[in-house]
């Protein structure tokens, strides 16, 4: 697989949403039995995790979030993506500040995140009266 055929699953998704096709998410994961790249299973798991989202099956999508984190335990993104959905579906501020704490103290170990974050990676969030 390669990038092409990311775009290729992200135009099949939206297809299949304009012709009535509510749900894709048994197609999408029928696609992480494929042999990949990590990159690109972890991008899978990324669309996998919207569309269960957009649906209301959040248990599901908390589900393929932490498969996602166990895939690659030291990229931050995953474990952001973590922390948003704790904010936005399970309005868990505690749960959400723990993954971005956990997002931040991985980043130092992943390149593309060491750029932008070279200056907060050794600090923690804290809420205070939550």
């Amino acid at each position: 697989m390669n990038g092409d055929r990311l775009i290729e699953l992200s135009k099949r998704v939206r297809e299949s949403k304009g012709t009535g096709q509510e749900d894709c998410s048994e197609f999408l994961r029928s696609e992480l039995e494929v042999p990949a790249a990590l990159e690109e299973r972890l991008s899978i798991y990324g669309m996998l995790t919207s569309e269960l989202q957009s649906h209301g099956r959040l248990d599901e999508a908390e589900a393929v979030i932490r498969e996602r984190i166990a895939l690659a335990p030291d990229m931050p993104d995953a474990w952001i993506s973590l922390a948003l959905h704790f904010s936005r579906y399970a309005g868990n501020t505690q749960k959400a500040v723990s993954a971005i704490n956990a997002a931040l103290e991985r980043s130092h170990k992943c390149q593309f995140f060491d750029a932008g974050l070279s200056s907060v990676k050794t600090r923690r969030i804290v809420i205070i009266g939550v």
